[in-house]
């Protein structure tokens, strides 16, 4: 009961009942310094991977970076102290085929000095080609623009719409993997960046079943320094042989590490956190970690006769048919959040961002500072809401 009551309690940290007002001389400040930034891909004439032919997630990448002075003044740093960051987005029709796209996106990488930063993040989209922008926004904040964030696309319809669509991904993602991999290898050693690699939703699937045959070794062996899925779908195979269906625990290996929020992550023991290279963060409450078809004939492990799992609630019983619908109408409803109001229950992750990215890329951001990222990621979001879809740079000029 006690854990009941802390869980439910946590999924509401931070969360408000209202949006604030949308700072529109904000966004124009900072649209501004967007401007003249050279450190994106798609917007400069020896561009290999040109924004005339993004779709609107892919513009919306390069376009919603964070500019060095935005984040000396959110921050309270002295600008001296910051950087501009790199994003680099490989569209679907920048390519043919995942080794052509995977190397126009190293390519681009190094031309945009992806490789002098510190950190590199690889995002493997929905299925939409959509990337969460809460979490690479937080990390350029935390990392002080230290870093690169990578984001490649294998589709452009909706994740439940794209479930055809994972081996494409995966194939992708490893692509890009391997020549980061080998580009970094090539590299002095004291000057190497750490690779982590970044997957939500049908994301976090995609990334998972790189190591589906190979398991855990296969996940300390291919070069990424560490791994952040958010939301990791049921049929994850990966997930299942490594934790189990119930997940939420560290795997035999002490490789994996599934946790709800960033409180369970830091009470993490120091020597068993040392050992894990995958953090999965899954709320116990998201119907994507919960649902599948078999629902409807048959009852999940999480709907006992006797005492539902974490998250569920308690009077939740299984029916035949009726549970299955249920688990349908709370998937799509879970994946429609409300703009402007960061949550961290079901499948809305927004509120979790910064500080588990902080946490997992140790950045050592404060308290105060964490609030005032978040307060910035709202406005972020509201932007989206208020203001015109991007449109590309080049295509204006040309």
């Amino acid at each position: 009961a006690d854990a009941e009551r802390a869980y439910l309690a946590s999924t509401l940290e931070g969360s408000t009942l209202s949006p604030p007002a949308f700072d529109t001389a904000g966004f124009e400040r900072i649209s501004a310094l967007r401007a003249k930034m050279t450190s994106v891909s798609g917007v400069t004439a020896d561009t290999l991977l040109p924004d005339a032919t993004l779709t609107e997630h892919g513009l919306k990448f390069i376009n919603e970076v964070t500019p060095g002075a935005e984040i000396a003044r959110v921050m309270g740093v002295d600008a001296s102290k910051v950087q501009d960051p790199v994003r680099v987005y490989g569209g679907m029709y920048h390519g043919k085929a995942p080794e052509e796209l995977a190397q126009k996106i190293l390519d681009e990488s190094i031309a945009r000095g992806a490789f002098d930063k510190s950190r590199i993040v690889l995002y493997v989209p929905s299925g939409s080609g959509h990337v969460n922008p809460m979490p690479v926004a937080a990390s350029e904040y935390e990392t002080l623009g230290d870093i690169a964030s990578v984001a490649m696309q294998y589709g452009k319809k909706p994740s439940v719409k794209s479930l055809d669509k994972v081996d494409d991904a995966t194939a992708l993602f490893q692509s890009v993997l391997d020549k980061f991999h080998a580009h970094i290898d090539a590299m002095p050693e004291a000057g190497r960046p750490k690779l982590t690699a970044y997957g939500e939703s049908l994301g976090a699937w995609s990334v998972q079943d790189t190591w589906l045959q190979s398991g855990v070794e296969g996940l300390r062996s291919s070069g990424l320094d560490e791994v952040i899925n958010v939301g990791s779908p049921r049929f994850s195979g990966f997930r299942s042989r490594a934790i189990g269906l119930a997940g939420h625990k560290l795997d035999p290996t002490g490789t994996i590490f599934e946790f709800n929020d960033i409180n369970e992550l830091r009470a993490l023991d120091r020597s068993a956190r040392d050992g894990v290279r995958g953090y999965l963060l899954t709320h116990y409450n998201d119907p994507v970690n919960k649902f599948s078809p078999a629902m409807f004939v048959q009852r999940p492990e999480w709907l006992s006769r006797s005492e539902n799992a974490m998250g569920v609630p308690r009077k939740m019983k299984w029916l035949p048919g009726v549970s299955g619908l249920q688990g349908v109408m709370d998937t799509i409803n879970g994946t429609n959040p409300n703009a402007g109001i960061l949550a961290r229950t079901g499948h809305d992750y927004r509120a979790d961002m910064a500080p588990v990215m902080a946490e997992v890329l140790g950045t050592g951001t404060t308290e105060s500072q964490l609030s005032r990222i978040n307060g910035a990621l709202t406005q972020l979001e509201l932007a989206r809401v208020n203001m015109p879809k991007p449109t590309p740079r080049l295509a204006v000029a040309a």
